[in-house]
């Protein structure tokens, strides 16, 4: 049969404890929508959360285990919603489904 790896997508997601705080890259690129090597390029330069260790130190001076803060990732995710969309400004008047929300 064909299991998944150990680390693996599925084995991240079947174990994955909903309240727990810390959450694991698969969760984190479906919450974002992004894919895991935009979220690193996004920790490199400083534009997204950085993740915190879990695991103790490999030999090649890497965490064995990584995850993301849940409370940093929905800050992040909130401020992505409450920047102001370049070009794309509604007016709430001129929208009816934003005018509702008023």
């Amino acid at each position: 049969m064909n299991e998944p790896r150990r680390g693996s997508d599925y084995t991240d997601l079947v174990n994955y404890d909903p309240l727990s705080n810390f959450l694991p890259i698969v969760i984190v690129e479906r919450m974002v929508s992004m894919r895991r090597t935009s979220i690193y390029k996004g920790v490199s330069d400083g534009t997204f959360p950085a993740p915190v260790q879990l695991g103790e130190m490999r030999a090649s001076g890497r965490a064995a285990r990584v995850a993301w803060v849940r409370s940093e990732i929905e800050a992040w995710i909130a401020a992505k919603i409450a920047a102001p969309r370049a070009g794309h400004v509604q007016v709430p008047e001129k929208n009816p489904a934003l005018a509702a929300m008023r």
